[in-house]
């Protein structure tokens, strides 16, 4: 995200504070110093598959985002929450729906932005696998700019409705 806004002559700094593997309460416990220290105007956050896979149930995983999101909120940014999915043949179908609508709802419920399909283009095809790492749940670098794409047209907006100046800084909570 960042090369693509510098390519535009847009002076928006993106923060990652997020590695792969990323659970929910950790990433929770980094936020408020990332937050008092940055001052971010946008928080992109994807996280919640780790947890799910891991056992988290999925009315655990929506009250840890809405916390965050509700504490985005205090901090007087604006989150973005992505859609998560679950990949491959370890899920049911009606797993899959049933963990997503986690994030349609609480972008509803909380009123914030909805980057819907994040993996729409990577995980959609017969041959997804090669999309991404061997654990079938991380897409590869290969991906990367696909994701990005899924997810420039909720941040162009955001930053063009709500932060037109140059300069903003944008944390990115996600999953690698």
């Amino acid at each position: 995200l960042q090369e693509y806004y510098l390519k535009k002559n847009k002076a928006y700094n993106f923060i990652n504070i997020s590695t792969n593997g990323l659970e929910l309460i950790k990433a929770h416990s980094q936020l408020e110093a990332a937050l008092k220290e940055h001052k971010p105007k946008i928080v992109i956050i994807a996280l919640g598959t780790t947890d799910y896979v891991k056992g988290t149930h999925k009315d655990e995983i929506r009250r840890q985002l809405g916390i965050m999101i509700d504490d985005i909120k205090l901090y007087e940014a604006s989150p973005v929450i992505i859609g998560m999915q679950l990949n491959g043949n370890r899920f049911k179908d009606e797993e899959k729906e049933d963990f997503y609508r986690i994030y349609t709802s609480l972008a509803n419920q909380k009123q914030i932005r909805f980057v819907p399909y994040f993996y729409r283009n990577i995980n959609d095809k017969p041959d997804w696998k090669k999309n991404f790492l061997s654990d079938e749940f991380h897409p590869n670098l290969a991906s990367q700019e696909s994701i990005m794409k899924n997810i420039l047209y909720v941040i162009d907006t955001t930053l063009k409705e709500q932060f037109p100046e140059k300069g903003q800084k944008i944390q990115f909570v996600r999953n690698k």
